[in-house]
């Protein structure tokens, strides 16, 4: 003989989050009950288009019946279906909770269908008198969805003697946004209605119905007493939310009818709320809430303990800031600090940048980013708790147009000296008021060393940088390239000099000559800033073209323009011969900045 141990299901949690999804989506959910071995119809709601992203299946055994569901008891359009251990749980009536991921059941028969109710079969076979019901809940991916949002899944055993659940929002409520939603839906086992069996459910302190429970999905015998808020029903509230089982009267007509456990939770909510706090109670200890779905538009919703991402969504022009802002929170929805968040873009123009934050007494960590390319990226927001396990948020999107910005940095040369060891320095200035400045780089460098201080990407303020000659003797060439935020770029790579006049050419005059090959066509704007003494002249020699500049006054500052001399490529050839006493001096730069 042989005997078989079934483990006792471990006491069940009160409900908390089970899944998040959140995206332009739609959820259905359907409950069925029946002592019938071969079963009732369950239904998939489905708009034109839409496809399942997940699929699961709850299920009750029957109130103080003791039952543990077993695999294979139960079939989801005849196939058999194998329940998670993990969350097969003991509840307050002395009955068992199980759970199944049924996506790969679902999928191939919900994607292919029309739009409409999608039926299946749904059978407990043999022991279905040890069953009150299963509840179907699926979410779809769904292009006649237009508002992004959020829908949440719960699972556990509400105490009848009363239980809390918490939830945060992602934006604060905006009752004049039309695109604002939310929705409840409640699952509950053996409830018979009308008998006095009811359970009360507050919102934010208010009550909204005292009539929760029933047989709406099921039939009136134990072994079928089933109701879930979905396919079918309406999210009107009851209309007195006082009145139980006994009294309460709805559009559909007295109990179970009167409420059919889908509720609209914006009449309780008011513009600027950030949560909520639902409140569960079962007067004749004899129900068992078991699941809910939180269905949001404009906006996600964070049940319990986890990280909420928001903005939900945001549309800039490309080259702008976006500040993403992650709320951790514990089990009770209260702030936790200390803690580091990782962004991440997971798809779209800007996928793979990530960045952290870690967050304050307010349970608040920010990170900002911006994007040189139009698109939409989504992201989403996570963290390690302290058991080491991963909390990831709901995704959000930002979506970057067309760039407002067309106009490169700015860069100039701003004035000349020498360091303290008499080296010579130019000092240099960037700044783009548009976007922002993004990066500075150092494409090549001649004779010079470079510094920059740090600067934070973006901004838009004055940036100073400064090149020191290595040898002032000798030609000193900078070439850096600065890029703002939305992609504009700007070369600024003069060729500096010194010229001094040392070579007698004849009695009382000296001169100097530079000499610039492999000049690119851009590099086209000479600046000559004389000393003093300075040169008297500057005879100017490109691509064999031979142009005079006279009469040079000590510390004046003349620009030739050579941009009509000069050829395509990076082969051009300039020759500078400098006139003057002996000493005589000036400073050349060659750059292609116009002055």
């Amino acid at each position: 003989m042989t005997v078989t141990t079934v483990p006792t299901a471990p006491d069940g949690d009160p409900l908390l989050p089970f899944t998040s999804e959140s995206g332009l989506i739609s959820v259905s959910v359907d409950a069925a009950g029946t002592n019938d071995p071969a079963g009732t119809t369950i239904s998939v709601q489905k708009h034109a288009g839409a496809t399942v992203r997940k699929a699961y299946l709850f299920a009750a055994s029957t109130g103080f019946s003791g039952y543990t569901p077993a695999n294979g008891d139960v079939t989801l359009a005849g196939t058999p279906v194998n329940w998670n251990p993990a969350n097969t749980i003991s509840n307050g009536i002395g009955s068992v909770n199980a759970e199944s991921d049924v996506t790969a059941i679902v999928k191939p028969l919900v994607d292919p269908a029309p739009a409409g109710n999608v039926d299946m079969t749904i059978a407990e076979g043999a022991n279905t008198a040890s069953y009150d019901g299963e509840i179907l809940a699926v979410v779809l991916d769904d292009p006649t969805v237009t508002t992004s949002g959020s829908v949440t899944l719960m699972y556990g055993a509400q105490q009848t003697t009363g239980d809390t659940f918490n939830v945060a929002l992602a934006d604060p409520v905006n009752l004049g946004d039309p695109n604002f939603g939310m929705n409840l839906s409640l699952g509950i086992s053996y409830g018979f209605q009308p008998s006095g069996q009811f359970s009360t459910v507050d919102v934010n302190g208010t009550r909204m119905t005292s009539s929760a429970g029933g047989q709406d999905d099921g039939q009136g015998a134990n072994g079928a007493l089933i109701t879930a808020g979905g396919v079918g029903d309406s999210n009107d509230n009851p209309p007195d939310p006082n009145a139980t089982d006994l009294t309460c009267m709805g559009a559909k007509g007295p109990a179970p009818l009167c409420d059919d456990e889908l509720y609209n939770l914006v009449p309780f909510l008011h513009s600027g709320d950030t949560s909520l706090t639902f409140h569960t109670q079962n007067p004749s200890n004899d129900d068992n809430i078991f699941f809910a779905a939180l269905d949001t538009r404009g906006t996600a919703a964070l049940v319990g303990a986890g990280v909420l991402l928001s903005p939900s969504s945001a549309t800039n022009p490309v080259g702008s800031m976006h500040t993403l802002t992650a709320t951790v929170q514990d089990q009770a929805g209260h702030p936790v600090s200390g803690v580091t968040v990782t962004f991440t873009v997971t798809s779209g123009p800007n996928a793979g940048v990530t960045g952290t934050g870690v967050t304050g007494a307010d349970g608040k960590a920010t990170f900002s980013y911006s994007s040189s390319t139009a698109g939409t990226d989504h992201i989403v927001a996570s963290f390690h708790d302290a058991t080491g396990a991963l909390h990831t948020s709901n995704e959000v999107t930002k979506t970057w147009e067309g760039s407002s910005d067309t106009t490169p940095p700015f860069c100039d040369r701003w004035s000349s000296g020498k360091d303290r060891s008499g080296h010579q320095t130019w000092t240099y200035v960037f700044q783009d008021t548009g976007s922002g400045i993004k990066s500075v780089d150092v494409v090549s460098i001649v004779n010079s060393t470079w510094s920059l201080p740090p600067f934070t990407q973006g901004t838009t303020d004055l940036l100073t940088g400064i090149q020191t000659f290595i040898n002032n003797r000798k030609p000193a060439n900078l070439d850096v390239k600065i890029t703002d935020v939305a992609g504009n770029v700007t070369e600024c790579d003069p060729w500096v000099s010194t010229m001094r006049v040392s070579h007698k050419l004849k009695a009382g005059v000296h001169t100097s000559v530079q000499v610039y090959t492999s000049v690119p066509q851009a590099e086209s704007q000479l600046e000559i800033v004389n000393g003093k003494p300075g040169l008297k002249r500057l005879r100017v020699t490109v691509n064999g073209r031979v142009l005079w500049l006279n009469r040079i006054g000590p510390h004046q500052r003349a620009v030739l323009d050579l941009s009509r001399y000069m050829q395509p490529g990076n082969t051009n050839s300039i020759r500078i011969r400098g006139y003057g006493k002996r000493g005589a001096s000036a400073r050349i730069q060659l750059s292609n900045l116009k002055s």
